[in-house]
């Protein structure tokens, strides 16, 4: 889940000082233009610049995680926008458990024989939880590149957990809007509530006969989940004062299989534009929004350039790049392990 209330407030932008109109590189598109971008962003990569990968529903859509914006049912996105959020949480906690939460935990995934983007056909997919899918080439392809370069770091919007099963190391990974298996305390004075997170609170995805309690203080628990009414700083472990702490010293922003919409998305476009960060787009379409609204603003545009095509196929030609694959390594089966948190 994502916010949406008050995008607008969020935390100041960072900002660098003394920062010279860049020069625009080509634009990636399709064959040798898409190739020399992303050999341009690897061969940074490889000189040690400071990079953050910002990562959305798109990089798990081969994996079978729908992206609820991109959805073709309408009544489904609709419902998302209007349950997720902790004022219909509050209104009828055990009803918000068994048909929102635990609802979009199943319905919405399609597990497809072929990881494509265009492979969805009734036949190709079969219905599935959230704990059964796995990462894809794209998850692996930036875990990877993290493994090798510690000049890299990783932000993702998605709840999934996909990047940390497939081993991404913890200390350069913010799950931004939360993460399945985890919870948080209602009571704010608990210590549950900000500073650390519940887990093995739920044995099962079947319906709930009472809503889930803080075992510290007996108070309802809700997910680690950033519902669309609240703030980044709901939690700490949504870790956006790290965020932007992130960004303040970034040379380039990744964005891949972002929608631009809200979110962390936003922030890091917003600190790109005021600071001259380049940029790079790994999505199935050209999106010149960051470039448009510099314009727009006044303000200088920063190298931008678009990687157009599925994440699972581009990211991994980027890690071919820099020396690394994009299948996981062959010690990574414990990473599995977190599935067991329910």
């Amino acid at each position: 889940l994502r916010s949406s209330q008050a995008e607008e407030e969020a935390a100041p932008v960072v900002m660098k000082q003394d920062i010279s109109p860049p020069s625009p590189p080509e634009h990636g598109g399709c064959g040798s233009g898409r190739q020399r971008a992303i050999e341009a962003l690897a061969a940074e990569i490889e000189a040690g610049a400071s990079v953050v990968f910002v990562t959305g529903a798109g990089v798990s859509v081969a994996s079978g995680v729908a992206t609820y914006r991109s959805s073709n049912d309408a009544l489904w996105s609709k419902f998302v926008l209007e349950w997720g959020t902790r004022r219909k949480f509050e209104q009828d906690p055990l009803t918000w458990w068994n048909d929102f939460w635990l609802k979009s935990l199943t319905d919405g995934l399609t597990l497809a024989e072929s990881t494509t983007h265009n492979d969805t056909t009734a036949t190709s997919l079969r219905r599935h939880s959230i704990y059964e899918v796995q990462p894809n080439p794209s998850h692996y392809a930036i875990t990877n590149i993290l493994k090798k370069y510690p000049n890299v770091r990783l932000v993702t919007q998605n709840v999934d957990r996909l990047h940390l099963k497939s081993g991404c190391p913890r200390d350069r990974l913010i799950e931004v809007h939360g993460a399945i298996g985890l919870y948080r305390c209602t009571n704010k004075d608990c210590v549950y509530s900000q500073k650390r997170a519940l887990e093995h609170l739920l044995r099962s995805l079947e319906p709930l006969t009472t809503p889930p309690r803080c075992p510290q203080c007996g108070s309802l628990a809700m997910p680690m989940a950033l519902l669309f009414d609240e703030q980044y700083q709901a939690h700490d472990f949504f870790a956006f004062s790290t965020l932007s702490e992130w960004l303040e010293v970034a040379d380039i922003v990744v964005f891949a299989g972002t929608s631009f919409s809200v979110g962390a998305t936003d922030v890091a476009a917003r600190a790109a534009l005021m600071n001259g960060i380049s940029c790079y787009n790994f999505n199935t379409a050209q999106d010149l929004r960051i470039r448009d609204s510099a314009a727009s603003a006044s303000l200088f545009a920063p190298d931008f350039a678009s990687v157009v095509g599925p994440c699972e196929e581009t990211l991994p030609l980027l890690a071919e790049c820099c020396g690394c694959s994009s299948a996981p390594d062959a010690g990574e089966g414990a990473a599995s392990a977190w599935c067991a948190l329910m």
